[in-house]
């Protein structure tokens, strides 16, 4: 029953958000947070100034050490990290998916049928996904993962893959380090929805800790507003935007460019949307890594 009407009052709240909201404005409790280092980490940008513990990592090691240590209030992963290790017993559940996959195929060349391609993630979504949709438009393909960007790169310049899968944070660090043109080759979130009719598949999720469910409602309520407000407003306004990344700390989500995150944000599938209303989704991409949801770890 407190879930229950704890999902109804943050839902009366967000719905009566007009404007962008300044956590000083809200409720206040200093969470600890680990987030996933890729674009879902942007949704704290409005946070940053705020007294919270925020730490960011790519390694999935890191993820569920979380989980199992219970060493965080609120985790932003890997949504089939998360959910994994709940069904074995962590003690959290999804609130909602903050990142919606962006991945495509480019190349510098105009056509590309077959071939060495590079791709990131090794151990995540991304790979299932990738793996999965080699059964038809990535199947005259050899994929070759790469455990950072700039090793990507580095192969790509050496002539060692003739193109890349990434999200669109990536490709535009690729533009921009490169100097080179890159072509759209395949929409990989159109190829996952020709074989499962599910677009934008989910990628990161945002996890709550059950004892911060419990005794930060109030708390919690507030931070969900702040987050979810300031994503839409962001998107809708970009002199928003901007003062929000140059007044912020960026060092603190591990990032450093102000130009490649704004040139990024409206099209790097950052988004707030509650769990129990994308259940299906969610489902039907975790069958492709072998997860079997099940209805109770989310927040409803």
């Amino acid at each position: 029953m407190l879930k229950k009407l704890f999902i109804i009052l943050i839902s009366i709240l967000l719905l009566t958000a007009c404007r962008p909201v300044s956590h000083n404005e809200e409720n206040k409790a200093s969470f600890s947070i680990l987030s996933f280092r890729d674009a879902s980490c942007f949704s704290l940008l409005p946070i940053l100034n705020d007294d919270y513990s925020i730490s960011t990592s790519l390694s999935y090691d890191a993820f569920n050490d979380a989980f199992v240590n219970n060493s965080y209030d609120i985790v932003i992963s890997p949504i089939d990290v998360g959910v994994k290790k709940i069904l074995e017993g962590s003690d959290y559940k999804l609130l909602a998916v903050l990142e919606f996959s962006t991945l495509k195929l480019y190349s510098d060349r105009d056509y590309l049928n077959y071939g060495q391609i590079g791709a990131l993630n090794q151990n995540g979504v991304y790979t299932s996904v990738i793996e999965y949709l080699r059964k038809s438009d990535l199947k005259n393909y050899s994929v070759v993962w790469f455990n950072n960007i700039d090793e990507m790169m580095d192969s790509y310049n050496d002539n060692k893959i003739s193109g890349v899968i990434v999200d669109e944070y990536n490709i535009n660090y690729l533009k921009k380090n490169m100097d080179i043109g890159f072509n759209e080759i395949i929409d990989l979130n159109e190829s996952y929805e020709y074989l499962t009719y599910y677009p934008n598949y989910p990628v990161c999720g945002l996890f709550v800790s059950n004892k911060l469910i419990d005794n930060n409602q109030n708390e919690l309520v507030a931070f969900s507003r702040t987050i979810k407000t300031n994503i839409s407003s962001f998107k809708n306004d970009k002199t928003t935007l901007n003062n929000a990344l140059i007044n912020s700390d960026l060092n603190r989500l591990g990032f450093n460019d102000l130009s490649l995150i704004r040139e990024s944000y409206d099209y790097c599938g950052l988004d707030f949307v509650y769990g129990s209303e994308i259940y299906d989704s969610i489902e039907i991409l975790l069958e492709q890594c072998d997860i079997e949801i099940i209805e109770s770890i989310i927040i409803k």
